[in-house]
């Protein structure tokens, strides 16, 4: 469902966040006064799902492909703006749009990281 809407978000003639009428009005302000920083949270939007649904050791080439794979698409929806007269082209949200995938995969680092951290076990304290 992500990725349909940032589908229809990249493609759409109009480039306000007021299209996408399930979004509450202060979240529509913020998107379209931070322009190509939404890119960033678009993309992080479609890919930190199935990154952390794939986070385990054991799927890290899995979700490593599927993240390419949002990228290469992400990044081609992007430059088919190229050819929508309303739309503008902009190397800044291709810019994004990486930094959103790699974002996504830094989390899932980062979360199995901190998850992994097992505190002291009780009773097993420094003695003097």
């Amino acid at each position: 469902m992500t990725a349909s809407t940032a589908a229809y978000a990249i493609l759409k003639p109009g480039t306000t966040a007021a299209d996408l009428t399930f979004l509450p009005n202060p979240v529509v302000g913020w998107l379209d006064e931070n322009f190509n920083f939404r890119t960033f949270v678009m993309t992080l939007g479609v890919c930190l799902v199935p990154a952390f649904l794939l986070a385990s050791g054991e799927s890290d080439n899995v979700r490593r492909r599927l993240l390419s794979v949002a990228l290469i698409v992400l990044v081609s929806l992007e430059f088919i703006q190229l050819w929508i007269p309303t739309r503008r082209f902009g190397w800044a949200d291709v810019g994004y749009t990486f930094a959103g995938v790699a974002a996504a995969e830094v989390l899932v680092l980062l979360a199995r990281r901190v998850g992994s951290a097992t505190p002291p076990a009780s009773g097993k304290g420094c003695s003097v």
